[in-house]
Order: structure tokens, then sequence, then C-alpha cells
């Protein structure tokens, strides 16, 4: 079973404030998450994906 990360440990870990994280669950924007019960859970794997998948060469490879 993977450690998993609650969602102010994974703002605090992605330098995001727990309510943008919010919105991007809600937007699909943000990183995989996991919801069990009523908690949504992280793993640090997924968090880590989702920042690679931001990295970029330059300014115009990010779509508007």
């Amino acid at each position: 079973m993977p450690d998993f990360i609650l969602p102010n440990e994974a703002s605090t870990y992605l330098g995001l404030s727990p309510s943008t994280l919010a919105i991007y669950r809600c937007t699909g924007d943000g990183p995989k998450f996991y919801k069990i019960g009523r908690f949504v859970k992280y793993t640090k794997d997924d968090l880590d994906r989702w920042v690679q998948s931001r990295h970029y060469a330059s300014t115009s490879e990010v779509a508007a």
C-alpha cells in the first residue's frame, strides 16, 4: 500500500496554497488523488509526476 499524503502536506510539498490545490482537484488540473471515504489523499509519486509534467523548455510550449 502506498504512503499517503494529506492535502495540507501535499500543498506544502508543491509550494501551493491548500485552496489552489482544492481548485485544481475540481478542475482536473492538479495531480491525481485518491478519495477514500471523505478523505482526499495523494502519493508522493503522483505529486512528483504532476510536477514533472509541467517541465518546459520555453514559454511557447505552455498551452494558453
